[in-house]
């Protein structure tokens, strides 16, 4: 600010700003050097963010050597149209021919042709209509009114989301158009759509033939009734259409007749078939269908009649039938997961005649890939290091940044550091990269000797892939890790089983030889929390009905534990009803019993209350105390061990040593957790070092702003200090002037 206002002194003439601002501009030097550090600082700020996607690369790329990636298999298939193959990692390796001879057909099943789907009831009584998919298959139950139509009765059975699907399904013929078609949503010949009870006028069990049915457009001359009748032997739904050649009365004109809508046509040699009044089989058919016409007026050319001759079965139920490898299999899918341990073959083509084949192997370049692209995002994070540390004392360039940084030099020492270790819990002569092919040249640059590599592939597979990726396994197949713990170490871990898992089971108290003579209540109490302090039962009731017999009594139970959404299933056991849970474990509690006492002609439950209740496994993992849910052994967090959470689910039924888990640790694993350590959350390396450098600027700008409200005030002592100098000038000015003019007076 200029003294009274003016930049220049009045008095001194002395230029005061400028004066003052070189001045403050050599007090403003500290702050300038600690500036200087903020930018300093700064820059090493945007040096170690630069790393970040160089870290994550690496990362990513470790995350790709696990096993599922690495052993991953490849399937050649010739015929991709006729067979779907998709393998799993686990799968054996091989090379597979195969013939498809038939495909699994899901069984589909029709009443005969109804005149509407929507306005016409089905029923002139009520009842109940049930069907089921198969001689075991859990029924659906629908009620039925006077006033049920095909359409209701089609949305009230897939109301109950049965096995089954209903449609009403129009054929397009002039008559009775409308069918009723349930089809299984399985396939296999057991999968037979069963009506067993049928209240309506609906016909699901023979072969019929219709009325016949004139069409619209014929001519007015012929005012007689056409008849249709027989027995349909035929084993397909068909529409006989007959259309008259020549015109004349009955006995007289001839028709010709087609079975095909149309396309082609039976004129008997061009001569016709003879309208006949009495029955005749049409067109000379041999599947038993009649017509006749009636003597009444005259019949012409063009003139078309149709006659509907239908079976219930649309579709059979069939099972897949193929060879694999020479064999000759049945199943009831054509989705096959059990014929080649993992691998899933889909048929989708039958042909006797061709012959199919597909190899399934694993091969080398993915893992050379996937190595490849690791030791790429290594070479490329220690390179993006390097560039910062580098010094030549005969060049004017300064020295890299993190020359001599502690951090920097921690990030490479640690990456050396597993780079060299050796995998954990692997055994044999295959441990460290440098093992399976990896070298390094002079300046630190990973590189793969693919060859190399691909003959140990090729030789020794699984003991490469350990060395590259970590694994938990165990040779039991009834033993099955759920969940491996991020800090558990490498090792052998024996399973010590002191209670197995067991399913709640219960029985009738005695086989049930008859069929019931009254109708039965079943009452059932039901919890999946048993062992809660409070339990919460669902309670439920199932009726069965008179004559049912042990059949019908499983069918009702299952159809129940359905709808309820329990974990129960009924079957028949040796002639005894026997109702089991479906998950291991004593916290799935039910109890059942009946209303009638046991005896003749009942279920055999009795009045009496039967109750199943499952136990929890018991046991250790590696001698650690273990906690037991159904068929899950669990290392209790309170161990502190690597262990803890460790869990396993075992469903076998032996008792004490069982097996052993083994644990592998291999590069994936490393370098993961070398990247968190590096690079995941405050407490990492650069997280740390990120957090002091942001604490330094912090710390400096305070000093900063400290500096600052000091050189305030030190500027205003200056401003006044002139001012005052000022002030003084200008005194002794004026005194020099009154001075002067004294002395000229003399």
């Amino acid at each position: 600010m200029a003294v009274g206002g003016l930049s220049v002194g009045l008095a001194s003439g002395i230029d005061i700003d400028s004066m003052i601002s070189k001045m403050m501009s050599i007090e403003k030097r500290p702050i300038y050097a600690l500036q200087a550090d903020i930018q300093e600082i700064e820059n090493y700020q945007k040096v170690y963010g630069s790393f970040a996607p160089l870290i994550t690369d690496l990362e990513n790329a470790a995350g790709e050597l696990s096993e599922d990636n690495l052993n991953k298999v490849l399937v050649d298939n010739d015929n991709a149209k006729a067979i779907t193959v998709v393998a799993e990692s686990d799968a054996l390796v091989g090379s597979h021919d195969m013939m498809v001879h038939q495909l699994a057909t899901a069984h589909r099943l029709a009443s005969q042709g109804w005149q509407d789907a929507d306005t016409s009831p089905i029923s002139s009584g009520t009842g109940t209509f049930t069907v089921q998919i198969g001689v075991d298959g859990e029924q659906v139950s629908v009620d039925i009114t006077t006033e049920t139509t095909l359409n209701d009765l089609a949305k009230a059975i897939n109301a109950e989301e049965g096995d089954m699907t209903a449609s009403v399904v129009s054929d397009g013929t002039v008559g009775n158009a409308y069918r009723l078609v349930l089809t299984s949503n399985e396939t296999g010949e057991d999968n037979t759509v069963i009506v067993s009870s049928n209240p309506t006028d609906l016909n699901f069990t023979s072969n019929q033939i219709e009325e016949a049915v004139a069409h619209d457009d014929n001519s007015m001359a012929y005012t007689g009734n056409v008849t249709s009748s027989g027995t349909y032997t035929g084993t397909s739904s068909k529409t006989y259409q007959v259309e008259i050649l020549t015109g004349g009365a009955a006995d007289v004109a001839t028709y010709k007749v087609s079975t095909d809508g149309g396309m082609t046509w039976d004129d008997n040699g061009g001569s016709g078939y003879v309208a006949a009044s009495v029955a005749t089989a049409i067109g000379g058919n041999t599947e038993g269908v009649d017509i006749a016409f009636t003597d009444s007026g005259t019949l012409t050319a063009g003139d078309r009649f149709y006659v509907d001759a239908t079976t219930p079965t649309l579709q059979e139920a069939k099972n897949a039938v193929f060879e694999l490898d020479g064999i000759l299999q049945t199943r009831a899918s054509n989705e096959i997961e059990d014929a080649l341990e993992g691998i899933t073959l889909t048929l989708n083509i039958a042909d006797d005649e061709e012959d199919l084949h597909f190899e399934v192997k694993r091969e080398a370049q993915p893992v050379i890939d996937k190595l490849n692209n690791f030791l790429e995002s290594y070479n490329e994070l220690v390179s993006g290091i390097r560039e910062h540390q580098t010094y030549d004392p005969e060049s004017d360039e300064e020295a890299g940044i993190l020359l001599g940084d502690g951090t920097a030099n921690l990030i490479l020492s640690q990456l050396r550091t597993e780079l060299f270790a050796p995998a954990e819990g692997v055994e044999g002569n295959l441990q460290t990269l440098f093992d399976i092919g990896v070298t390094m040249d002079e300046n630190g640059a990973l590189k793969l000797e693919s060859s190399e590599l691909e003959e140990l592939l090729e030789e020794k597979r699984s003991e490469v892939i350990r060395v590259l990726a970590s694994s938990t396994y165990s040779a039991n197949s009834q033993i099955t890790v759920t969940n491996r713990p991020d800090e558990i170490e490498a090792g052998n871990y024996a399973v010590n089983i002191t209670q197995p898992a067991t399913k709640g089971e219960a029985w009738a108290t005695a086989a049930q030889a008859d069929t019931l003579a009254q109708d039965e209540n079943i009452f059932f109490s039901y919890t999946t929390g048993a062992n809660d302090d409070d339990p919460t039962y669902v309670n439920f009731s199932v009726s069965l009905l008179t004559g049912d017999d042990l059949r019908d009594v499983v069918n009702r139970l299952n159809s129940a534990f359905k709808t309820e959404e329990v974990r129960l299933q009924a079957y028949n056991d040796s002639g005894t009803l026997a109702i089991e849970a479906t998950d291991y474990g004593s916290d799935l509690k039910f109890s059942f019993q009946s209303n009638i006492t046991t005896g003749a002609n009942t279920s055999r439950i009795g009045t009496g209350i039967i109750e199943g209740q499952g136990q929890d496994i018991e046991g250790t993992i590696g001698g650690k105390i273990s906690t037991g849910v159904g068929a899950t052994l669990i290392v209790d967090e309170e161990t502190g061990d690597s262990l803890a959470d460790l869990k396993i689910e075992y469903t076998g039924s032996s008792t004490g040593s069982v097996g052993s888990i083994s644990v592998t640790e291999g590069a994936d694993t490393r370098f993961e957790n070398l990247v968190a350590f590096i690079n995941d959350g405050d407490e990492s390396v650069l997280g740390a070092r990120n957090s002091s450098l942001a604490d330094q600027i912090e710390s400096i700008q305070d000093s900063i702003q400290r500096k600052e409200a000091r050189l305030e005030k030190v500027e205003e002592r200056y401003r006044a200090q002139f001012a005052a100098m000022e002030e003084a000038l200008s005194v002794i000015n004026q005194q020099g002037d009154f001075l002067i003019q004294q002395l000229a007076l003399l």
